[in-house]
Parts: C-alpha cells; structure tokens; sequence
C-alpha cells in the first residue's frame, strides 16, 4: 500500500522473530502522517491483526 500511494521511504526493514514481524521505515517528515495512515488501514481491514507504533524519532534524535 505504501507504494501504491506514490510515498518512498528512505530506508524501510522487515524482520519476524518467530512471534512478531517487525516494521522499521525512515521517513520524510512530511509524508509520516501518511503512513501512519496507510498502517491503521491495514490494521483495520485485519481486525485479527494487533499491531502498535513502538517509536518515533526524528533525525535530531539519531
């Protein structure tokens, strides 16, 4: 769906540890609110999916 819409991230990884798949995607500011968007889209479409932000920084922060 992130595609779909045209946005990029920067950097994005993917990791399943057995229990849990693990979503990382460094962003443009601008397009965050989007992609929190596109992320409770799918969680609502998969109402059996749990899921949550872990964190968000900013470059500053790095």
């Amino acid at each position: 769906m992130i595609i779909e819409t045209g946005l990029r991230p920067v950097i994005s990884t993917n990791e399943f540890d057995g229990k849990y798949l693990w979503l990382e995607y460094f962003v443009i500011e601008r397009d965050l609110t989007s992609i929190i968007r596109i992320m409770g889209d799918l969680k609502d479409r998969n109402s059996e999916w749990k899921g949550l932000i872990f964190k968000i920084n900013s470059a500053s922060d790095e």
